[in-house]
């Protein structure tokens, strides 16, 4: 199978198709070539499908390739009418499907559910892509610039009806108020770690978990050829998730130093409802 590597131009329109939403995110690192089954024919073809047809492909996504794909396209047809509007229709579909090979992709809802491991690198979304509302507000933040909020798991049918009412208001010319984060900061940076959601992600992420100890074991065996992490700090320890999700936590709380998952379960059921934000270090704290 062969990779998008072929063109930086290629690489180019990924990037801006995926990275120029009002939100959304790389955290650490991502590319294209980091979305598993996503070929450069199949890149292609998706920039060649008719915008009438980008609204069959939303309720038939099954994995993140599909969805990359989804963007792909929608973003090759981002001016067409037709396109918009039937994105909009499906704002309150919240049919679920569980999305397959989600490699480096963060959803932050999802992660603390364990329907996606958290790598500690990715492509960060506000937007619930398991869902098909999700993927069409995805899909209309990019292609518009324009941000009414976001569709979570949390999202009720009324909450997706009023989003879904902005944007119709939006399509007939009206003046509408954007989404206004209110876990803004002038500081620069992690802005992908800026909602509660994220921490406790982050926090569930250092629990046991199979498939990271699987990842960690693969990236110590093809990149250090070792079968076991070095007692010694150094550069291994980045195949090991836990190593960044412990540096974004000591960035985006006031804790300091270095704990355990049991620590910071005990931590975040203790806090939770207390968490403030401080605007100026672009960091959480617990209010006394």
């Amino acid at each position: 199978m062969k990779k998008i590597y072929c063109g930086a131009f290629l690489i180019f329109i990924c990037l801006a198709a995926l990275l120029e939403a009002s939100a959304d995110g790389r955290l650490l690192s991502w590319s294209p070539s980091d979305v598993q089954g996503v070929t450069e024919q199949s890149f292609n073809e998706a920039r060649g499908i008719k915008p009438g047809q980008l609204a069959e492909k939303n309720l038939a996504v099954r994995s993140w390739a599909d969805a990359f794909l989804l963007m792909v396209g929608a973003t090759a047809n981002k001016d067409d009418a037709g396109l918009r509007k039937a994105m909009v229709a499906q704002i309150t579909n919240s049919s679920k499907t569980t999305l397959e090979k989600t490699s480096r992709l963060i959803i932050w809802e999802r992660i603390i559910s364990g329907e996606i491991l958290f790598e500690g690198k990715g492509y960060q979304a506000d937007d619930d892509l398991f869902t098909v509302a999700g993927r069409a507000n995805w899909v209309l933040r990019n292609i518009t610039k324009k941000n009414f909020g976001f569709v979570t798991p949390a999202s009720t049918a009324a909450d997706l009806a009023q989003l879904q009412k902005k944007w119709n208001q939006y399509l007939n010319g009206e003046a509408v108020a954007e989404y206004q984060n209110p876990y803004d900061s002038a500081e620069q940076g992690l802005s992908e770690l800026r909602s509660p959601a994220a921490v406790q992600a982050l926090i569930v992420s250092l629990g046991a978990n199979p498939g990271k100890t699987a990842l960690t074991k693969d990236c110590l065996k093809s990149v250090y050829n070792l079968t076991e992490m070095p007692k010694e700090d150094g550069p291994p320890a980045m195949c090991n998730p836990d190593t960044m999700t412990n540096r974004y936590l000591s960035l985006i709380t006031d804790v300091e130093g270095v704990h355990d998952s049991a620590w910071w379960n005990k931590w975040w059921e203790t806090n939770k409802n207390a968490l403030g934000w401080d605007k100026d270090k672009a960091r959480f704290f617990v209010k006394n």
